[in-house]
């Protein structure tokens, strides 16, 4: 079974388009991260055109016993090399990509710099309504129940091995799609 797990939707009010921190799938009874390649793919799954700005780290950096997943071609990739989508920002057909401010933020309300979410007070926040410096709105540690199922049809077999942890050291940011 395919769900798609995300732990947190941004919405914006001045900007309309919809931003998703941390997406990632489980496939089986594991969970991965998605590769920036499916920042595309992600948004037309859920519903959207395409994706905007996106924020990326590798699996190394991110620290979780997890590996990669890209959609399309569906791969696994255990490379603790592989880059990997930390937020992603989705739009709808016509939609354009919000812009960065002059402090480096992309959202709404933002008081710091170098923000990727709404509401946030501080610097280099990633999500929404974080307070400090360097916060993510959350990670995936465990499976989560109640999401939808995504149709395995064509899907190849995976191994299902998780890789030990590693420290957190950074985030990338890029324009996307």
């Amino acid at each position: 079974m395919l769900l798609l797990l995300s732990l947190g939707v941004l919405s914006r009010a001045a900007c309309t388009t919809k931003f998703f921190s941390l997406p990632a799938v489980r496939y089986g009874p594991h969970v991965y991260m998605l590769e920036t390649q499916s920042a595309d793919d992600i948004c037309r799954w859920m519903g959207y055109s395409k994706s905007g700005a996106i924020k990326e780290t590798t699996l190394h950096i991110l620290g979780l016993p997890v590996s990669a997943i890209t959609m399309k071609p569906f791969e696994i990739n255990k490379d603790r090399s592989a880059r990997i989508l930390v937020a992603v920002e989705c739009l709808k057909a016509g939609q354009k990509a919000c812009t960065m401010d002059k402090d480096g933020n992309i959202g709404t309300g933002n008081k710091g710099k170098n923000n990727f979410g709404d509401y946030n007070i501080g610097d280099w926040n990633i999500g929404s309504s974080n307070k400090g410096n360097l916060n993510w709105e959350g990670v995936p540690a465990t499976p989560q129940e109640g999401l939808p199922a995504v149709p395995q049809e064509g899907l190849p077999a995976a191994s299902q091995e998780g890789l030990p942890a590693a420290p957190q050291e950074g985030v990338a940011s890029t324009s996307h799609g």
